[in-house]
């Protein structure tokens, strides 16, 4: 496998490596096993600090028995537009 750094995703350079193959059958046997029941909300959060506004990201599942799992939560970037 290619060298990691930390975190960091890198491209799988053989299926066949036996690490590979116990990462890709560990996702699909707990893919098998979830039962999903709940609700996936995806919020931007405007915050105000020192006069400064600032938008975040942020990813939340609320399942069914009422307990929430934070996915993630990041500085917003707005995507530019325009016409080219």
């Amino acid at each position: 496998m290619a060298q990691m750094m930390t975190g960091a995703y890198v491209w799988i350079e053989n299926v066949e490596d036996p690490k590979v193959q116990e990462v890709a059958k560990f996702a699909v046997t707990e893919k098998n096993r979830q039962v999903v029941c709940g609700i996936n909300y995806k919020l931007i959060i405007e915050a105000r600090h020192d006069g400064v506004v600032t938008k975040y990201e942020a990813a939340v599942y609320d399942d069914c028995n009422g307990e929430k799992q934070l996915h993630y939560l990041k500085p917003f970037k707005p995507i530019l537009t325009g016409s080219t």
